[in-house]
């Protein structure tokens, strides 16, 4: 790990409360803080809301039943290469990045898939690319269907609950080693 720390020592002859360090329309002023005697300024952190059911622009159980479909394959070339052609999750009505997928592979095998929770995918509609890793142990078989459910959230009499969906399509995964 490295670790970079860089100090200005260059005095500034505006007022604290002159600058201006937020990229917020807009701005805030910092005043130096009484219980430091570099005459710096220094900022209070603010915190965003995060956008829930008292947000009315949240969209968290407001859209309509998710829907998710699979496409392509994964060959595995060796056991820690493969080459994925089209191998995809397509997904629409996601309401929050903390719904998860969760993946079934046929016949039964422990292959690592991804992605398994909607965080750092966009939201609500999207699309992403598969990926798959072996166990420890080589799979048996050579050819194995991939199935995925998709978890959302709908309000229901002002609660939100969790549902589930199905999505159409596989994605084959091969084995050819």
């Amino acid at each position: 790990m490295v670790l970079i720390v860089v100090f200005f020592t260059k005095k500034y002859s505006q007022k604290p409360e002159d600058l201006v360090l937020s990229p917020t329309p807009t701005p805030k002023t910092f005043n130096p803080s009484p219980s430091t005697n570099s005459g710096f300024p220094v900022s209070t952190p603010t915190t965003t809301p995060t956008p829930g059911l008292q947000d009315p622009t949240s969209i968290v159980g407001r859209l309509a039943p998710a829907k998710c479909n699979l496409t392509g394959e994964i060959i595995f070339i060796e056991p820690n290469l493969y080459e994925s052609r089209g191998a995809f999750i397509e997904y629409e009505n996601i309401d929050h990045e903390a719904r998860l997928i969760t993946w079934t592979v046929i016949p039964g095998y422990d292959f690592s898939m991804g992605p398994n929770i909607f965080a750092s995918l966009p939201i609500p509609i999207g699309k992403v690319g598969l990926s798959a890793s072996l166990d420890d142990i080589l799979p048996a078989q050579k050819e194995y269907t991939v199935k995925a459910k998709v978890n959302y959230g709908q309000i229901v009499n002002g609660d939100i609950k969790l549902f589930e969906a199905e999505c159409t399509g596989e994605t084959k995964i091969k084995i050819s080693f």
